[in-house]
């Protein structure tokens, strides 16, 4: 399936920048060329937006889903310039609404979190999974993501892209600007 996702403005400049060590890393926006939905992915979105695709599978409103077989959450989106997902709702009746669900099967569920039953805690591990498949995809549609590029005191440049924000309040500071600290301290101690 091929996503188009031209839903964002691309995001010129630098988040961050920060001189170590004689080097200077700039930390800066990915514009993503590839939805998190191309992964390996626990759950499956079905969805019924028209001008966007919002998941794995388009369907009709009136479409079911087994929740004796399935767990399953919806997904809601805030649609006002940009678009922003999640599985809690928003708060605004003119542009919010539900657009569709993400589920796995129970079956894939025990698979995964369980031994070999659906007992309440693989539930709740599952739904878990699923809410953070829309978190990383929802970073995807509004942007959320980011690399780095470090200048070496030679005029060299490394970076590395594809960074999706963790629980930190500086959305790229868990993995992508700590990855590239830790890429300068490693290089400056190599050449000392």
């Amino acid at each position: 399936m091929t996503y188009n996702y031209d839903i964002y403005e691309d995001c010129e400049g630098d988040a961050y920048t920060e001189d170590r060590k004689g080097c200077r890393i700039h930390i800066k926006y990915d514009n993503g060329e590839n939805s998190p939905r191309e992964w390996d992915n626990a759950g499956t979105i079905v969805y019924w937006h028209r001008n966007f695709t919002i998941g794995d599978m388009k369907i009709d409103k009136n479409w079911t889903i087994s929740r004796r077989e399935n767990i399953v959450l919806p997904v809601y989106i805030y649609q006002h310039g940009g678009i922003t997902i999640n599985t809690t709702g928003f708060s605004c009746r003119w542009d919010s609404g539900q657009v569709g669900w993400i589920y796995i099967s129970k079956k894939d569920a025990v698979a995964n979190w369980g031994k070999i039953r659906c007992t309440k805690a693989v539930e709740e591990r599952a739904k878990n999974h699923l809410i953070g498949e829309i978190k990383t995809l929802d970073n995807f549609f509004t942007g959320n993501i980011y690399g780095y590029v470090i200048e070496f005191p030679d005029g060299s440049e490394d970076s590395l892209w594809g960074y999706y924000p963790g629980n930190n309040k500086k959305p790229y500071y868990d993995g992508c600007l700590k990855e590239a600290q830790g890429f300068v301290d490693s290089w400056t101690s190599r050449r000392a």
